[in-house]
Parts: structure tokens; sequence; C-alpha cells
């Protein structure tokens, strides 16, 4: 699991914040002993720092498994997603060298729930797709005060798979199961209100990989698929 931070100057730090677990096993005469286990993170912004994997600048050893990771706009703030809480850091790309990020707050409002996916929405706005352990509905939580807040369930977008923002990290979108993708109303959100959407584009299916780029009052949205790579690489 990775997650890459902003490739638009003059944030294009090369971010890359990788998800590395291990584990010591001892096979003794009745029974196989963990003896060590250890989940961590590791940071590499390769436009400062050219270390290659699987090596990195900095490791943070983290208390829970990740579920996903996410880089603000900026590269300052970081956001790590567990099945029971969510943790925020602070990156600090000025200083030389460059310092071991640091804790900044942690909430454990999901804990109950099955959360999915963290994004950023420019440097300080945090959004989490949740699922329900007890019914079949995808809700979004969003930060305030250094903490999580129910915002509530997505209106007009069925079977929620993901989260995205658009390249300049100014917008939000979900993309359903069916390939559909919706933009979040994000002024509707700060009301307080649903998380209303609009239909923005219909893909044939699930896309793995979305690219949005926000024009004006438009959003324009591109799928990598194998095929468009293998003819972008054979010409």
């Amino acid at each position: 699991m990775a997650a890459v931070g902003s490739t638009a100057p003059p944030n294009d730090y090369g971010m890359v914040a990788s998800i590395d677990g291990c584990e010591l096993r001892v096979l003794t005469s009745t029974r196989v002993k963990l003896i060590f286990s250890q989940v961590s993170m590791k940071l590499t912004p390769l436009r400062l720092a050219n270390v290659p994997p699987p090596m990195a600048l900095h490791t943070v050893v983290l208390e829970r498994p990740a579920l996903d990771v996410a880089v603000s706009k900026s590269g300052s703030r970081l956001a790590v997603l567990s099945d029971n809480d969510l943790a925020v850091y602070a990156l600090d790309m000025i200083s030389r060298p460059i310092p071991k990020p640091t804790l900044l707050w942690r909430s454990d409002a999901i804990r109950t729930h099955c959360p999915r996916h963290v994004v950023f929405v420019a440097d300080e706005q945090i959004f989490v797709l949740v699922d329900s352990w007890e019914e079949d509905v995808s809700t979004l939580w969003r930060s305030e005060n250094e903490k999580l807040i129910l915002q509530g369930p997505f209106v007009d977008a069925e079977a929620v798979s993901s989260l995205l923002t658009t390249m300049d990290y100014t917008r939000l979108c979900a993309q359903g199961q069916n390939g559909a993708l919706h933009e979040i109303d994000l002024a509707a959100t700060a009301r307080g209100a649903f998380s209303q959407t609009s239909l923005v584009h219909k893909f044939p299916s699930l896309a793995s990989e979305v690219k949005i780029i926000a024009h004006g009052e438009q959003v324009c949205s591109g799928k990598l698929s194998r095929d468009l790579a293998t003819d972008q690489t054979s010409s």
C-alpha cells in the first residue's frame, strides 16, 4: 500500500508514503510462536532525498495496521487510517535535514465502524469513507477541530467504492462500484447537510485509477487502463 503527494509545482516533492509490515515467527517442537510483529510507514520525498526502495528517508512505527494513507496538498500533513482510528502527522518539507513526522492528533470515533478510505482536500480538510457493520450503507466523515465527525450518507450515489480529489486538491469526488463518478458538494458539507452529489462521468466499469482535473466549473476525469498504458508504451 502506498500514497503519493502532489505532482503540481510548487508542492511536487515526490512524496511517497508506503506501509510495510514484518513478522518474525519461530517454529518450536509444539507450535509456531510469534516473536516479533511490527507495522511501519516509510516516507521518502524523492525530489529532496533520493533513497531507493525498500529503504526510506524516515520510518514511523504504527500502533495498528494501516488501511489507507493520504498526503495533503502541500505535503505538510499525512493521514493514516486504521480499522480503529485516524492518525494525522505533521511533515516539514522546509527544514534541512528533513525531520521525522510528528503526531498532531488522533481520533477513534470510527472504531465501531468499518473505515475504508481517507483523502485530503487542501491541507486541513480530511474526509473518510466508512461502511457500517449493521447496514448496507456508506457514510462520509470529515475532520473538524482535530476530531472526526459524521457527515452522513451519500445522496444520489450508490455503493460508493472510493473517494478521490481533483489534482489541485480543491474538489472531492466519490466513485461507485458501477463506475459512476460523483462530485460531492463541499459547500453543503460545510453547512452540515448530507453528502450531496452530482454525476460527473460514468465509466463502463469500476476504474482502479482515476485522475481528475478541475477546469473552471467543470470536472474532467480520465481512467488509466491496461490497454491505454500498453498502447502508449509501444508507440
